[in-house]
């Protein structure tokens, strides 16, 4: 059974809360632990905005001609007297798995929002660096539309080639099929995908088990692609074909079904 986490505003709500619990807890470095239960403390806030000297030095005084100082994106510091708590949290490795979750969730709530988005991806590459588990997450923010995908292009690239990305597939197939979107939109991202899959000769268990759904965008991306003019639609068409003969050569998805719709093309 799984230990639920609770992230109190401060160390003396956070002793509130476990006393609420009625469990013993053991005082650790940060938090109290209970074999059932976690709970945690942020002092307040750990990070606070950025004063405007840190956009600008010349900002450091305040003058009637440089206000209002409204930044294109705001920027924020971690708070020097409350660092410490700040880097138990940050740690992620010091995390067990339902600690990390139990971010990630948090994470969740506020990963369509202007103002956190940045920091919101910043921590959940973070996360994967770490080979933490997001499939959950990767699909949720698929299947909720948190996703923007002129904001969120990049971070979709690198995200989607992990191995929790490829666990997600379906949500992204279920995504663009759901909102009538064009493939081609994220021919970038299902290319990732699909060379994250086909290239890595150590990941043969993944590969078939989701070997009917890579057939499936590839051929759906081969659809839009081929026959058009465009240069750029070509070498898509012909990336295509690359990784189709790949799948062909290592008998991934069904094979001869849609090599047949491909030849018929």
């Amino acid at each position: 059974m799984g230990k639920s986490v609770y992230i109190a505003e401060k160390p003396s709500v956070a002793q509130e809360f476990a006393k609420a619990l009625h469990v013993n807890f053991k005082r650790k470095d940060g938090y109290l632990e209970a074999d059932e239960h976690i709970v945690t403390w942020c002092v307040g806030h750990l990070i606070t905005m950025s004063y405007p000297e840190a956009y600008d030095e010349n900002l450091k005084k305040w003058r009637f001609d440089t206000l209002p100082f409204i930044p294109g994106q705001f920027k924020y510091e971690v708070i020097p007297a409350v660092k410490k708590q700040f880097d138990i949290v940050k740690n992620i490795q010091s995390m067990d798995e339902i600690q990390q979750q139990e971010i990630i969730r948090m994470i969740e709530n506020y990963f369509n929002t202007t103002e956190y988005n940045e920091k919101c991806k910043e921590v959940i590459l973070n996360f994967n660096n770490n080979n933490c588990n997001l499939e959950n997450f990767i699909s949720r923010i698929f299947y909720d539309k948190d996703i923007d995908l002129k904001r969120d292009k990049e971070f979709l690239i690198e995200i989607t080639k992990s191995n929790s990305g490829r666990k997600s597939i379906h949500a992204l197939i279920n995504y663009i099929e759901e909102n009538a979107l064009s493939i081609i939109d994220f021919s970038q991202i299902i290319l990732g995908v699909l060379k994250s899959f086909v290239d890595e000769e150590y990941n043969q268990e993944n590969i078939y088990f989701y070997g009917d759904e890579l057939s499936k965008l590839v051929v759906a991306l081969y659809d839009e692609t081929e026959g058009k003019n465009e240069l750029e639609m070509k070498k898509l068409a012909s990336e295509c074909l690359d990784i189709w003969d790949k799948m062909f050569e290592r008998q991934i998805g069904t094979i001869k079904l849609l090599s047949k719709e491909i030849l018929d093309r």
